[in-house]
């Protein structure tokens, strides 16, 4: 209830549209920055997945010059013949130019070097050839021992057959916001730098085999090649990408903007449509029922003897709302019965725990098109037997024109429950003599115009002629809309008129100031 007030109040309508479009751009800048989110990562995979191919297109090439070399390589070693087919094997399109043979671990003769004078040591590898591949690995070894001083590489050597593999950087381009590490990792934890941005791998360990992940503002996204040797590590930089980005971060602030007040301009309408007075009138008619009670006085005694009950509706907002805004929705919507309803049971409930008074009349209003016997039985059957120390009159709302037949029929129903009719403002609308002779009702109720007229005026004059025919027609005569004491005291002078009601005795009230009302209520004051 407290938010629908937002839809519901005038006053709050531009902020209401303001929160509407801010929630929206709000939801617009975190779907693009998820989509930009995404969008780095999904980078930082195929960035990070096209270097792993490269180590694993050398590798591949390491394996399938192995195979060549097993091939060729059928003369004894370091010969003559060897050496030519070694260089046979350097000539091959694979990156690599260096390669050698290797008997009790250690170098005897490379293709570049020929024969070693001593042959060389290598010593226990970093990598075994426990591997899928069967090679063993020393990690950046100097290569003065072939005659290459200050050089480093990586010696390979699966057999009898070793090749030097060279420090092998990646050519991806990247963009300016990434940066990559390559290791050669190994089963036991150890790690050996390749090439790139030195400390990556070591930030990304802990999270190894997860993906991308957030690291100290940056993304990170590690990933090792099937066998477990390379490992590739990525890094997005956030900042990097805000600064390389204003252009596109500002075209993509005004898009959400213009987005967000478009789509605004629809969800308003819709908000407005759903919180329209209609359909919440429709939704919480019932809820909202509340009632106020004008008292209806004897003008031969002077003494309160009933009160008739007037619908109000209280809005969403606080605001009560009066029967000319809403028994027009009422009426299109045929909603009539369940507004009735809800009348009589607020009415009773709050008169029974109020009222002592007995017998109190009171009278409700019925709509035309409800007064026919079903729909009266279910509207005051169960009310009069509840609650038998009123005495309840239905009027007749002419607010549409009536079929004598079905509702004589509902009002003879009616005086078989002791519940009493009134035509109600009589002398207006759709009420006319030909109703007033057709219809035997107990009573009739002119209109407040009449009473509220100037004296000596015509209707004033029409007046007099409007009581004098209800008379002979034997009805009890009510008088509506008496505002001054002149008036009462004209009425209460009248021997044919029964009862009153106005302004001058009350203005409708709440069940509070209804029993405040009869309490201080003195007969004798209108004497």
């Amino acid at each position: 209830m407290g938010l629908a007030r937002f839809f519901v109040t005038e006053r709050y309508q531009k902020t209401t549209f303001f929160l509407i479009w801010l929630g929206l751009f709000v939801v617009l800048v975190v779907i693009l920055v998820w989509l930009a989110v995404h969008a780095v990562r999904d980078v930082l995979r195929q960035e990070t997945d096209e270097t792993l191919v490269e180590f694993m297109r050398l590798r591949s090439n390491v394996i399938s010059t192995y195979a060549r070399m097993d091939e060729w390589l059928t003369a004894p070693p370091c010969s003559a013949l060897y050496m030519e087919q070694l260089r046979r094997v350097a000539f091959l399109p694979d990156g690599i130019n260096e390669f050698f043979h290797v008997s009790d671990g250690r170098i005897e003769c490379s293709v570049n070097h020929g024969t070693l004078q001593t042959p060389h040591e290598i010593g226990l590898p970093d990598i075994d050839s426990d591997n899928p591949f069967g090679v063993s690995f020393w990690i950046d070894r100097d290569l003065g021992f072939l005659g290459m001083p200050g050089l480093m590489g990586a010696l390979a050597v699966r057999g009898n057959h070793g090749m030097i593999i060279p420090p092998q950087n990646p050519i991806t381009i990247f963009p300016q916001w990434m940066s990559q590490e390559v290791v050669i990792h190994v089963p036991d934890g150890n790690w050996w730098y390749r090439s790139g941005e030195p400390g990556l791998f070591t930030a990304a360990i802990g999270g190894l085999g997860t993906g991308v992940f957030p690291h100290d503002g940056d993304y990170l996204h590690v990933k090792c090649d099937p066998a477990g040797i390379h490992c590739v590590t990525s890094r997005a930089n956030v900042v990097d990408i805000a600064r390389n980005s204003l252009s596109s971060l500002s075209v993509a602030s005004v898009a959400a903007a213009l987005l967000a007040a478009l789509l605004t301009q629809f969800v308003y309408g819709q908000f407005r449509k759903y919180w329209d007075f209609e359909a919440r009138f429709l939704r919480y008619l019932t809820e909202g029922v509340i009632c106020t009670y004008q008292p209806i006085i004897s003008t031969r005694t002077g003494a309160v003897v009933g009160c008739e009950v007037l619908a109000r509706w209280r809005d969403l907002d606080g605001k009560i709302v009066f029967p000319d805004e809403f028994l027009p929705v009422v009426e299109k919507q045929n909603m009539s019965v369940q507004l009735t309803r809800a009348v009589i049971d607020v009415a009773m409930r709050e008169l029974s725990d109020n009222v002592p008074q007995e017998p109190f009349q009171v009278n409700f209003n019925i709509f035309p098109r409800d007064f026919e016997v079903t729909k009266l039985e279910a509207l005051l059957g169960a009310t009069v037997l509840d609650h038998r120390r009123f005495q309840f009159v239905a009027e007749i709302v002419e607010t549409e024109k009536v079929e004598a037949e079905i509702v004589q029929a509902a009002i003879d129903h009616l005086r078989r429950l002791g519940i009493r009719t009134y035509i109600d403002d009589f002398g207006v609308g759709y009420s006319n003599l030909q109703n007033l002779g057709v219809l035997q009702v107990d009573g009739v109720k002119i209109d407040r115009s009449f009473a509220m007229a100037p004296d000596h005026s015509v209707m004033a004059r029409i007046l007099d002629y409007a009581i004098e025919m209800a008379h002979a027609s034997n009805r009890a005569i009510v008088i509506e809309g008496v505002e001054t004491n002149e008036r009462l005291a004209t009425l209460r002078e009248n021997a044919l008129v029964d009862y009153a009601q106005g302004y001058f005795i009350s203005r409708p009230l709440d069940i509070a100031g209804l029993v405040r009302f009869i309490a201080n209520w003195k007969p004798e004051a209108v004497r």
